[in-house]
């Protein structure tokens, strides 16, 4: 089996343009993300997606500097640019994830694709319930 993490990112957002790229002790935010998902053990690969938009060019720059690979898709149809972001890659699924949760955990990633693989699930998220029995669970990675 396949499993393809799926970051949906862009640099337009309305709130804090050019996000994705804001550095903390010398690292951008997509950086660190990236960094943290290969920590993941049940992740096969990693596709980061963002638009076509030329105000993404050094996002996708970045990204691949990087050594990761970033599929540029329609701007406004973001499921059309998941689907073909993916769909060479015959994975069998997918964990979609959006670029603005730098601090994503790993551990945590890795405890919903088990839940998800234990049982007969369309979709498994981490959102409805909280993640860990224990705050204390999460794992903590130092930013230097």
């Amino acid at each position: 089996m396949k499993t393809i993490a799926l970051i949906q990112a862009r640099m337009g957002s309305t709130r804090l343009p050019g996000k994705v790229l804001k550095k903390i002790k010398g690292r951008s935010l997509i950086e660190i993300m990236l960094n943290r998902l290969e920590k993941s053990k049940m992740i096969d690969k990693i596709i980061v997606a963002s638009s076509i938009e030329n105000n993404n060019d050094n996002l996708e720059q970045h990204v691949k500097d990087l050594g990761y690979y970033c599929y540029r898709g329609s701007e406004n149809d973001v499921l059309d640019r998941f689907y073909k972001a993916i769909k060479n890659d015959r994975c069998d699924y997918v964990i979609r994830l959006t670029a603005d949760c730098p601090l994503i955990d790993p551990h945590i990633v890795d405890k919903v694709v088990e839940k998800f693989f234990s049982g007969k699930y369309d979709y498994a998220t981490n959102t409805l319930m909280k993640s860990a029995d224990d705050e204390s669970q999460l794992a903590q990675e130092s930013l230097n």
